[in-house]
């Protein structure tokens, strides 16, 4: 029972912490991590590699992460895995988390929080670069959404200035505007689609409507000149 509930932690706290940023109301998440504390499996160093790894990830890219665990009796506000949320707007007291976890949560508050380029990263750059070298399914509205997850991802991995997710944004923007993309209503949302993060709007940018003032530099020159 320990190594399982240990295991699963794990396993729910690799990064990216999907499950926590879109799931973070499902009270069964918490409730392993709840468990292992009953357990005082607190300072098992796999333990204390997820929490690093899920506050980590959290607070790189963790922003409107909503929780509903205000009841301090059933969720008592010493047992941080119940308040992701305000350990991600940076307003959780840094004294209830364990010394493990003080470390980098006072870098986050400090604004010193800096990327490692990872393997992960790696990773996610590379399945940017497949996508846009064959972007036909980037361009299309049932396909696109999911794909474009991975140029959301990694902008909030702070990795839009890698010389290999230029190129293949280059690469992208010159078929769309030579072949257009499908318009979807779900890019709508400005809360979870912003104008200024240009991949969700592929349509505008085939159209030629996009505001040239919103594409990085880099982009300018190929968008001015199919203008």
């Amino acid at each position: 029972m320990k190594n399982k509930l240990i295991n699963e932690w794990c396993l729910l706290c690799e990064p990216p912490c999907f499950k926590f940023r879109y799931h973070a109301t499902d009270l069964d998440l918490f409730m392993i991590r709840e468990k292992i504390h009953q357990q005082e499996l607190d300072s098992e160093a796999k333990v204390k590699k997820a929490d690093l790894n899920l506050i980590t990830t959290l607070l790189r890219k963790g922003k409107g992460l909503i929780e509903y665990f205000d009841e301090p009796m059933q969720y008592p506000q010493d047992h941080w895995w119940w308040h992701l949320d305000k350990i991600v707007e940076k307003s959780y007291p840094q004294e209830l988390l364990p010394e493990y976890l003080r470390v980098v949560y006072e870098k986050a508050l400090k604004g010193e929080i800096r990327l490692i380029y990872d393997s992960y990263q790696s990773e996610l750059i590379k399945s940017w670069v497949l996508f846009c070298e064959f972007p036909d399914d980037l361009r299309y509205y049932a396909s696109a959404p999911a794909l474009l997850e991975t140029r959301e991802e990694i902008h909030q991995q702070g990795l839009d200035e890698e010389e290999d997710v230029k190129i293949a944004d280059l690469m992208l923007i010159e078929v769309v505007l030579q072949k257009g993309a499908d318009p979807s209503d779900l890019f709508d949302d400005p809360q979870k689609y912003p104008f200024d993060h240009w991949w969700w709007h592929l349509d505008k940018i085939g159209e030629k409507t996009y505001p040239v003032q919103l594409l990085p530099e880099y982009l300018r020159n190929i968008y001015l000149k199919n203008k």
